[in-house]
């Protein structure tokens, strides 16, 4: 592959999206693809670029508020994957769509993509996206408020990193917010504490403020106030500059929310869950 410049782009944008920079990322990720789109097609070349259109289209989801433009950019990105005789790109470019058509609310047809994934990718032996895969798949069965097969996907997805030794501060933050909605706190605190130390690690401003945000609400859970309040204090400070558009807000409520109660411990006052809690009823602590 003679024209490296795609792939200094396509580097770039690989660490943007590892500490959460999803904006710098996705502008980075489109001149990579576009770039790609116009050289010789060498099959070197050709994988790269199918790679950075998955890159592309993963972060599209975070970024785009049209849904519907996402999806399109996955479909686009997966067809293209699927003439490169390559099953590992393949499999990956499967992964997005399917996890794209979730955040569209197309779960059914998420579903059928990302079972396609495991096959493949399991076939190949890519174990970092497999487990991902199943972490998509545990999303669209939360989404569909079906915990236990939420639980089960997740657990396998847990299972994949932890034998592996691979790096995901994703999977247990996902694994531990199903856990508080399957009242497993002990279990729940346990892998949001492991997130939190994988992203602090890596820098992802985005996954800290979620962690931190989460073990807001899990103080809330046990009805200690004080500490949920330190916790919603340290994500609302976290949030700014991530693709959070009400995170920050969120927990600044609540900090004001704990403070009316400490005022007036008889007071009943509901507060907001987490805003990835599949239930978006208030949450009223116990007494």
């Amino acid at each position: 592959m003679r024209d490296t410049k795609p792939q200094r782009y396509g580097v770039w944008a690989k660490t943007y999206d590892r500490i959460g920079d999803y904006l710098h990322s996705y502008d980075r990720l489109q001149e990579a693809y576009r770039l790609f789109n116009i050289l010789p097609s060498e099959v070197e070349s050709q994988r790269f670029g199918g790679q950075c259109g998955i890159d592309l289209a993963g972060v599209a989801r975070s970024t785009l508020q049209d849904k519907g433009k996402a999806v399109s950019l996955a479909r686009d990105v997966e067809m293209k994957c699927a003439t490169l005789s390559d099953n590992v790109i393949h499999g990956r470019s499967l992964n997005v769509l399917g996890v794209a058509l979730i955040e569209a609310r197309q779960s059914q047809e998420a579903l059928v993509y990302l079972h396609r994934a495991t096959a493949m990718l399991r076939d190949v032996g890519d174990t970092p996206n497999l487990a991902n895969a199943y972490r998509f798949i545990a999303r669209v069965h939360y989404k569909e408020r079906r915990v236990p097969g939420a639980l089960e996907a997740m657990q396998e997805a847990w299972k994949l990193i932890e034998s592996s030794g691979i790096a995901n501060q994703h999977i247990p933050l996902e694994f531990g917010k199903i856990l508080f909605s399957a009242n497993r706190d002990t279990e729940a605190w346990e892998y949001i504490e492991i997130a939190l130390m994988k992203a602090s690690h890596i820098g992802n401003r985005h996954d800290v403020a979620k962690a931190l945000e989460y073990m807001g609400y899990g103080y809330l859970r046990r009805g200690d106030y004080q500490n949920a309040y330190g916790a919603y204090e340290a994500a609302a400070e976290k949030y700014p500059g991530t693709v959070s558009v009400s995170g920050e807000e969120r927990c600044k409520e609540n900090m004001a929310r704990i403070k009316r109660k400490q005022a007036n411990t008889d007071v009943i006052i509901g507060f907001y869950r987490h805003g990835y809690d599949v239930d978006q009823s208030l949450f009223y602590p116990p007494l």
